[in-house]
């Protein structure tokens, strides 16, 4: 798996179901969705680094879950991630009965594995990227805020600063979470800025011209 990879779902399981995943991570990428599962990761120092950006930069996360016995252990990590950054949470179940889901899941969307399709089309609909002038007013965004991307969720009050001060320019209600994903897709692409860099090199001028003039 390359680190430019961009995925739009985060498909989490437990490893007893990997066969289902598969199943169902070919259905999505019929629909024309990229989709991140665990088992495309290369076992090294950066995996954990790979699954947390992949996360971060998805439209929404499907947890394969056998009801009706609930959500495994293994599930919670990621789900209460996704949940703090206030991405979308869909349960896909197989059995004769839904999910028992513990009470902070209530608001997740739930789907019997025969209903694949409709919830294919609901992440279409969350998912729509940025038009170019959003690109665009984003970067100048990110750049005039001046916070790194792994900096960003660890400081609530910059990333708020980014979401409202776009917004304001381009008269939009995107969320928070949709502006960091994209960041990150941007990233990827090579298409951010990386900060600093100027900063540096003035530096560096003011040095050359303390050594010129001494």
């Amino acid at each position: 798996m390359s680190t430019t990879t961009v995925s739009d779902v985060f498909l989490s399981y437990a490893q007893s179901d990997t066969a289902w995943a598969a199943v169902v991570q070919q259905k999505l990428g019929e629909a024309g969705f990229k989709v991140f599962t665990v088992a495309g990761v290369p076992s090294g120092d950066n995996a954990s680094d790979l699954i947390w950006d992949a996360l971060t930069e998805s439209a929404a996360l499907i947890a394969l879950v056998r009801g009706p016995g609930g959500m495994s252990k293994s599930l919670a990590v990621e789900i209460g991630a996704a949940m703090a950054w206030q991405k979308p949470v869909y349960v896909l179940y197989e059995g004769d009965k839904p999910p028992e889901l513990p009470k902070y899941a209530e608001r997740f969307g739930v789907f019997r594995a025969s209903d694949i399709e409709k919830l294919i089309r609901q992440i279409d609909q969350v998912g729509r990227p940025l038009s170019e002038h959003e690109r665009a007013a984003l970067v100048g965004t990110y750049v005039s805020v001046g916070v790194p991307t792994d900096q960003l969720l660890l400081q609530p009050a910059k990333f708020q600063q980014l979401a409202d001060s776009f917004n304001k320019t381009t008269r939009a209600r995107i969320s928070g979470e949709r502006l960091l994903r994209e960041i990150v897709r941007l990233r990827k692409q090579g298409k951010l800025p990386r900060l600093g860099h100027k900063s540096t090199k003035v530096r560096m001028r003011g040095t050359s011209r303390q050594k010129a003039a001494s």
